[in-house]
C-alpha cells in the first residue's frame, strides 16, 4: 500500500530504494543512512513493513511505501505477495539502487531487485539471523541468506568478525565500511566527562537492548540474583521493550516486574540514554547473537565498561582497555566473578578516558556517515566506468 507519492515518477533509472522489513529498524538503523543517501543528493523510496516511521524518515523519503504482509515471521502466503508487491514497486520506481537489510527484507529484495534489474543490489548484513537456530532451520535460513547473497551485487558487513563467519561458508567478498557499524555513536548524545564524576548510592549495573530470548536476558536475570545476595542494595536498570517475536520466558517476564532491585525503565530516545547509563558501574550485555553490539560502543563512550560473551560482532565493540570483559559464551560464573571484582574495583579515570578516546576514534556517527557516502558514490560511479 502506497501511502505517499510526492512527485511523479519518469521511466528512467535513477534514486535509491530502501528496504527493512519493520519500521523500528528503520528508525533505529535506517534513518541514518537515509539523511546520509539525501546528503549524496540521491532520491529516496523507503519500502518497509506495518508500522509508524519517524518524521525524518517520512521528511526526507520520496515515497513510502508501506506492505502490511512484509512481517519478520515465516509465511509463504504473506511473503509471496510482499515478493510481488516489492517487484512491482521496483519496477515502477526504477532505482539505480536498491539496499536492503534484515533478513526478510535481504530476500525478497534481492530476488525482486535481480529480477526487475535493478543495476546496483546492496545486501547490508547487520547479523547473522541463523546463528544461533537448531540444525534443520539453521540450514534452511542459511541457504536462503546465501541465495540473497548471490543474488546481490555488493555485500557489505557491519563488523569483521561477521565478515571472517560468513566467509568460512560462501566465497564472496563483504565489505566492512571502516571499523564497521551501521549507525555508529553520537558524540552529541553519548560522551564521557571527568567533572560530571559522582559516587551513585546504591550501586546501579544496566542493560539496554530489547528484552528478548536471543538478547540473552536469562543469562542477564541469573547473574544479577546472585550478586544481589553479596550486594543487597544494587540496582538492576534495563531500557528497552520486549520483543514479542522473540519472547522471554513468563517466569523472567514475571522477576522483571517483581522484583524490588530492578528497574525496567522501557524504551527511551537516544539523546535521554545518558542520564541513566552516566551512573551506572558498568552493563551486563550477554547477548547470545549480534552484528555489532552498538550500545557497548555507546555504553564506552560514557566511559562506562561492558560485561559481554565473547561472541561474533561483540568482539568487534569491546574497547581493547576492556578485553577482559569479553567472557566465553555460557560461563556465567566468570561473570558474576567479573562483576563482583567491578562493583570492589570500579574502573581507573584513565581506562574511563581510553574507553570513551577508541570509541569516538573509530566509531563516531560523521565517521560512519562518512564511510557510508562514500561507498554508495563509489560503486555507482563504477557503473559508469
Amino acid at each position: 500500500m502506497l501511502i505517499r507519492d510526492r512527485v511523479k515518477h519518469k521511466p528512467n533509472r535513477g534514486g535509491v530504494v530502501y528496504i527493512v522489513t519493520d519500521p523500528s529498524s528503520a528508525n533505529i538503523f535506517g534513518i541514518h543512512q537515509i539523511l546520509d543517501l539525501r546528503a549524496c543528493n540521491f532520491t529516496v523510496h523507503v519500502i518497509c513493513g506495518q508500522g509508524v516511521l519517524k518524521k525524518k524518515i517520512n521528511d526526507n523519503a520520496i515515497t513510502i511505501n508501506i506492505i502490511p504482509e512484509l512481517v519478520r515471521e515465516i509465511s509463504v502466503k504473506k511473503d509471496l505477495i510482499s515478493f510481488f508487491k516489492i517487484y512491482l514497486l521496483l519496477n515502477r520506481l526504477k532505482p539505480l539502487v536498491v539496499i536492503y537489510a534484515t533478513p526478510k527484507a535481504s530476500l525478497l529484495g534481492s530476488v525482486a531487485g535481480y529480477f526487475s534489474k535493478v543495476p546496483v543490489r546492496l545486501y547490508q548484513i547487520w547479523g547473522i539471523r541463523w546463528a544461533n537456530l537448531s540444525s534443520l532451520k539453521k540450514y534452511f535460513l542459511k541457504q536462503l541468506d546465501f541465495l540473497a547473497i548471490n543474488l546481490s551485487t555488493n555485500v557489505t558487513s557491519v563488523s569483521s568478525s561477521v565478515a571472517v563467519e560468513y566467509n568460512q561458508y560462501i566465497n564472496k567478498h563483504f565489505e566492512v565500511l571502516g571499523k564497521g557499524s551501521t549507525i555508529g555513536v553520537s558524540k552529541d548524545n553519548f560522551w564521557f566527562d571527568k567533572d560530571d564524576l559522582k559516587l551513585t548510592s546504591p550501586k546501579t549495573l544496566g542493560y539496554i537492548g530489547r528484552l528478548s530470548a536471543d538478547k540473552g536476558i536469562s543469562y542477564l536475570l541469573e547473574v544479577f540474583l546472585i550478586l544481589v545476595k553479596e550486594f543487597p542494595d544494587i540496582i538492576l536498570q534495563i531500557i528497552g521493550s520486549e520483543d514479542i517475536s522473540d519472547e522471554i520466558d513468563s517466569s523472567h517476564r514475571q522477576l522483571l516486574a517483581t522484583h524490588p532491585n530492578i528497574q525496567c525503565i522501557g524504551q527511551l530516545e537516544q539523546d535521554t540514554i545518558i542520564n541513566y547509563l552516566k551512573n551506572w558501574e558498568f552493563q551486563l550485555f550477554l547477548s547470545q547473537r549480534e552484528g555489532l553490539g552498538n550500545v557497548i560502543l555507546e555504553s564506552a563512550a560514557c566511559g562506562v565498561p561492558s560485561i559481554c560473551w565473547d561472541i561474533v560482532g561483540v568482539r568487534d565493540a569491546q574497547p581493547p582497555v576492556m578485553a577482559d570483559l569479553l567472557i566465553p559464551l555460557g560461563q556465567t560464573q566468570l561473570v558474576v566473578e567479573k562483576a563482583v571484582y567491578l562493583l570492589k574495583n570500579p574502573i581507573s579515570l584513565r581506562e574511563k578516558i581510553s574507553m570513551s578516546k577508541w570509541v569516538m576514534d573509530n566509531f563516531n556517527q560523521d565517521l560512519v556517515s562518512l564511510n557510508f557516502q562514500e561507498y554508495i558514490k563509489k560503486i555507482v560511479r563504477k557503473l559508469s566506468e
